[in-house]
């Protein structure tokens, strides 16, 4: 499978300042979204793995 996309977005992502991505500098901005927001249930879902009372 290739990832270059994924690389791309990885690589240019701009951060404004505030923590948030900047999306007109950033190449594949809808890619970096859809990534970032894997990671977020990746993470709920093992925190939930290892706490039953979160979520």
């Amino acid at each position: 499978m290739n990832h270059t996309k994924l690389i791309t977005a990885l690589r240019t992502a701009v951060e404004k300042g505030d923590g948030t991505l900047d999306k007109e500098a950033t190449s594949h901005d809808d890619l970096m979204d859809a990534f970032r927001l894997s990671l977020q249930y990746m993470a709920l879902h093992l925190m939930s793995l290892h706490c039953p009372h979160v979520g």
